[in-house]
């Protein structure tokens, strides 16, 4: 079965946007990333670092308080390397809050996708099963989500998400929910949301800002990938839903 490992960032209510981002790929592809992930967290578990997390890499602070500039970029710069380079595919699914208020109010629609997550759920199972489709001769996809604490709820929205569609069974194996200390495709999740959510926030604040250089090093693009669905998208999502009774065909 294929792999594939996702984080969700701004899944509480006061959140500006919605997303859920991750990679998908064989389990050899993702062995040689942990085969190259590893060895650099050894390097610096001298200095308290035990697991990478992207918000206090790149601020410096908590784990990686110790780490010096130029140790903290040697370690960016690898792990996007080790992530670009693996055959993985980077996925992402994201929705500001302000253009769902504004746009989705249809009661057919919201019955189907009550909340952005939904939305984000049901987009990021249509990408697998393209991938799976074109790459993989349908292989099932066996997902698995970074667990954390404090926000156990929406592992309650994730199971009601993965049993929403019949055709999800299709493309879903098991679903999964695993500690980022433990396993490394889901730090590599972690840094794709961070950075995801950071891009669609500088597009939207000043779109000639251009795409953040360690989103492109790490899929290997020069624009945002996935899908964003801003308030244009909604519009042409409510428009196809209403007509197909589907976001979009797969």
């Amino acid at each position: 079965m294929l792999r594939a490992f996702f984080d969700e960032s701004g899944t509480h209510a006061e959140a500006p946007v919605t997303a859920i981002a991750g990679f998908i790929g064989k389990e050899s592809e993702w062995t040689a990333v942990e085969d190259l992930w590893r060895p650099l967290l050894a390097d610096v578990q001298h200095l308290e670092v035990k697991t990478f997390h992207a918000a206090p890499a790149i601020a410096q602070e908590g784990e990686f308080g110790r780490v010096d500039k130029p140790t903290r970029n040697y370690l960016l710069t690898q792990i996007s390397k080790a992530l670009r380079g693996s055959g993985i595919l980077a996925l992402c699914s994201a929705v500001p809050q302000d253009d769902w208020n504004a746009v989705v109010t249809d009661p057919t629609f919201l019955a189907r996708f009550p909340r952005p997550f939904d939305l984000c759920f049901d987009d990021i199972v249509r990408q697998m099963t393209k991938w799976s489709r074109e790459y993989a001769n349908r292989e099932l996809v066996v997902p698995m989500f970074a667990y954390q604490h404090e926000y156990y709820p929406r592992m309650a929205d994730i199971g009601k998400a993965y049993g929403a569609e019949d055709w999800y069974k299709r493309t879903l194996g098991p679903i999964s929910f695993g500690y980022t200390e433990q396993t490394i495709p889901l730090q590599g999740a972690d840094l794709l949301v961070h950075e995801m959510a950071i891009e669609i926030a500088d597009q939207r604040n000043a779109p000639d800002l251009g795409t953040r250089e360690l989103l492109t090093r790490t899929i290997g693009l020069e624009t945002p990938l996935g899908h964003w669905f801003d308030r244009g998208a909604l519009k042409n999502t409510l428009e196809r839903f209403r007509e197909t009774g589907e976001i979009y065909k797969v």
